[in-house]
């Protein structure tokens, strides 16, 4: 009806990056910037798209021309900054985000990006700095209290760590990659018990949440410990790192072990059998009847795929 009508060719160009439709939504963002070439929203909308494409020079472009608009918006040098980031400029990024907070000193993401850009330069008493803000800022923000804890574990401030994680897992219970710090950092100061605990929770949540690149690492690091303490839950990471992984170096190790749980020790022949192209359904089931604990079952859903 109106085809000079930019604020419904922005719309449009919204509700397709919304649906992860990105470069229709470019092509939408175009026509509205050919027809209202001053208006900064569409040029910060455009290059949004572009880093959810990782065009992040054409981005860094957008924003520019956004500021030029509006030199008062803070938005515009959060995304330019975090644009910069991911082309690891990170001394750009840190003159973003310092003008952001300057605009608006309560937004605690600025804070936690300036703070991530310390950290990749190893400024990381900058970081806990910034990582400080944010928290206050918001209380609740798990995240910041993992890259704090984080910051503090690069100096060897595990104690501090060991807070800053357990908060985030107070705040959010499956959050994986908390369980995986605190188990890193619980190692440091030679509590292995408690280092395989997280460990083992972390590669469980990570598997539930599909990232099973990130679960391996975990069990890897768990399984590590062996040579520090056995105890089941050094066995599970095994186990779940052989089934996982098919890794025949794991499995010898495995064979050489003490595993006290009988389930464990019949999940590990079951493994070899299977390994061996044997069928082993009726075991299966007759396992799976008997196991009742939770923290079992991801290792049986591993064995039934393997």
């Amino acid at each position: 009806m109106n085809p000079n009508y930019a604020e419904a060719y922005y719309g449009r160009g919204y509700a397709y990056a919304e649906l992860n439709e990105y470069e229709r939504a470019i092509k939408d963002y175009d026509k509205a910037i050919a027809l209202n070439p001053d208006d900064a929203k569409a040029y910060i909308n455009r290059g949004n798209a572009y880093a959810n494409l990782n065009e992040h020079e054409r981005a860094i472009e957008d924003f520019s021309e956004a500021i030029a608009l509006n030199p008062d918006d803070a938005e515009a040098y959060i995304n330019r900054g975090n644009a910069y980031a991911k082309l690891n400029e990170y001394e750009r990024a840190i003159k973003d985000y310092d003008r952001a907070i300057a605009l608006n000193p309560d937004d605690a993401e600025a804070y936690i990006n300036r703070g991530n850009a310390y950290a990749k330069l190893n400024e990381h008493e900058r970081a806990i700095e910034d990582y400080g803000k944010a928290i206050e800022l918001n209380p609740n923000y798990a995240a910041a209290y993992i890259n704090r804890g984080v910051a503090y574990a690069k100096l060897n401030e595990h104690e501090r760590a060991l807070e800053d994680f357990s908060k985030a897992i107070e705040l959010n219970p499956a959050f994986a990659e908390a369980y995986s710090n605190r188990g890193i950092a619980y190692s440091e100061i030679h509590r292995y018990e408690e280092s395989a605990r997280d460990l083992k929770k972390a590669g469980i949540l990570f598997l539930h949440s599909g990232r099973e690149e990130d679960a391996v690492k975990a069990f890897y690091i768990c399984f590590k410990l062996r040579d520090k303490i056995e105890n089941d839950d050094i066995v599970y990471c095994g186990l779940a790192l052989l089934l996982l992984t098919s890794d025949a170096d794991v499995m010898n190790e495995l064979r050489g072990m003490r595993i006290r749980d009988e389930n464990l020790r019949t999940i590990l022949e079951l493994a070899m059998r299977k390994l061996r192209k044997e069928d082993i359904s009726e075991e299966m089931a007759v396992l799976v009847g008997n196991e009742k604990r939770e923290g079992m079952m991801p290792l049986l859903e591993l064995l039934k795929r393997a």
